[in-house]
């Protein structure tokens, strides 16, 4: 009988068609008493009835005892009935309140922060409503603007599930080992007949390398709260390593 007080738990969706429960008897029972004072006063009842009303105790004692006992009646047939009609559904070693408690209890999602190209995030971010994690995903920092916007108009994403991993406007530029710098996505895309060395962003106003670029404060509590954090899918170059390069996102991870 001790477990019947999951039933109590907050987040279960019980407690108010328990209450409901209640009324109905309260109002049944109240049907009943109008009738049997009627009975009462307008039939002659046999001598019996005297004894079964317990008619000889005080009413007081006969309220508490005829109340506890329905309650007692109330609870059993409610746990034998939930498991004679529930009994198919739930496995042999666990009894309904336990299948009741583990379906409605309470549990933590996962938080995931996901560091991935455009399509990467979207493919990712389209079994937000299939699994119970609770999904973040942060866009390159090069033109980040636009992939956002790609992201809301075709997957109805919001802010606070695709984040902007900096306000400054930045370019992703990659030097290859012949001295080369290639400068933008397309560009660093088409030349990679010589290998890369090193990748950097630069600031688009004024097209040189920087370090000091300021993250937003969303995507480095994401990073606090995070229980995981996924690095792709994405471009290596283009996609991942510039989000990293921005100085407290790297410190934060």
């Amino acid at each position: 009988m001790k477990k019947l007080w999951v039933l109590l738990i907050p987040g279960m969706h019980i407690k108010r068609w328990l209450l409901l429960l209640l009324v109905g008897f309260i109002f049944l029972a109240l049907g009943v008493a109008y009738v049997q004072v009627q009975l009462y006063r307008t039939v002659e009842v046999p001598e019996v009835f005297h004894y079964l009303t317990l008619q000889f105790l005080p009413r007081t004692v006969r309220a508490l005892l005829l109340g506890l006992l329905g309650l007692t009646l109330v609870a059993i047939s409610f746990v034998k009935l939930s498991e004679r009609l529930f009994s198919p559904f739930i496995s042999g070693e666990e009894n309904v309140l336990d299948t009741v408690y583990r379906y409605y209890a309470p549990i933590k999602r996962p938080k995931i922060v996901i560091f991935a190209g455009t399509s990467g995030l979207g493919m990712l971010l389209r079994m937000r409503k299939e699994v119970p994690w609770d999904m973040v995903g942060v866009v390159p920092p090069a033109n980040a603007g636009g992939a956002f916007a790609r992201l809301h108009s075709t997957m109805g994403t919001t802010a606070e599930e695709v984040l902007i991993p900096t306000l400054d406007t930045v370019r992703v530029c990659a030097e290859l080992e012949d001295g080369t710098v290639l400068k933008g996505e397309v560009e660093i895309a088409q030349g990679k007949r010589v290998p890369i060395c090193r990748v950097f962003l630069v600031s688009e106003a004024s097209d040189k390398p920087a370090t000091d670029f300021r993250p937003t404060p969303e995507v480095i509590s994401a990073l606090e709260e995070a229980d995981t954090i996924v690095i792709g899918p994405g471009s290596l170059f283009t996609n991942l390593i510039p989000a990293l390069l921005i100085k407290e996102i790297n410190e934060t991870i």
